[in-house]
């Protein structure tokens, strides 16, 4: 099963509407080490639109990430993409007894992204890679050195994907929402992906009643209904393993 490692966030979200655009992440790494982590900042700062955008990205949701791009990427005139994308070990068995306390990742390194535009006219792309963040960096400069980052140009990055290992896509084609999709199904599984969105897009985890609002189920008390309701499809995805059938990824 594939863990994130890391996430990383440029040019995006200008949460205080200041013109000339002004972003509130012009560049940050969250380093998880592809362990269970918690990302603390005050509200407003973009956990929850930057934890929707990425599962939006591998979920290929591509309505979604255009209302998030259209909001939160930054524009043409920034001279810069806006980029959020995850760096996940792929087979993690030959990694499980990777070193915690070092800085090398360990196993097969992934890369999964989406970058692009605010503007009427601009757009968004999903790409991935064999690799790592620095293979194909978005800045230049030292991020141990607040203030002496520069991001990359929007060319560099293009010529810089071009030619990494894996990359996808790599035609026409294979840039539509569907293709990627499959493509990213190769790897995770896509249902619990789309458990994973809904649950973010009903502010599950702001404790919001849109999520806890069930509908009540004959004989049953109410935390049995949203057990049912919410956490059994996310608890119990795939529990059959190798035995379920190609469509038996969740319960009924």
């Amino acid at each position: 099963m594939p863990v994130i490692n890391r996430i990383e966030v440029s040019n995006f979200m200008n949460a205080t509407r200041r013109d000339p655009w002004q972003p509130t992440w012009p560049h940050q790494i969250f380093e998880l080490m592809g362990l269970h982590s918690v990302i603390n900042m005050p509200n407003g700062r973009g956990k929850t639109t930057i934890v929707t955008t990425i599962l939006c990205c591998l979920a290929g949701n591509g309505r979604k990430i255009s209302e998030i791009r259209s909001i939160h990427f930054a524009p043409k005139s920034t001279g810069r993409y806006t980029h959020l994308r995850v760096q996940m070990t792929m087979d993690t068995e030959s990694a499980a007894a990777f070193d915690m306390f070092s800085d090398a990742p360990q196993g097969q390194q992934m890369v999964f992204g989406v970058y692009g535009r605010s503007g009427e006219n601009e757009s968004y792309t999903f790409y991935s890679y064999y690799g790592t963040f620095e293979d194909c960096p978005l800045h230049k400069g030292s991020i141990q050195k607040p203030g002496h980052i520069e991001l990359i140009t929007d060319k560099e990055f293009a010529d810089r994907l071009q030619i990494m290992p894996g990359r996808f896509p790599t035609s026409a084609r294979e840039k539509t929402n569907e293709s990627w999709r499959a493509y990213v199904a190769r790897w995770f599984d896509m249902t619990g992906i789309e458990q994973q969105i809904n649950y973010q897009l009903k502010a599950g985890g702001e404790g919001k009643s849109a999520y806890f609002e069930v509908k009540p189920r004959t004989g049953m008390k109410y935390s049995t209904s949203v057990f049912y309701e919410h956490l059994a499809p996310q608890l119990l995805t795939n529990v059959m393993g190798e035995y379920g059938e190609d469509d038996e990824h969740g319960i009924e």
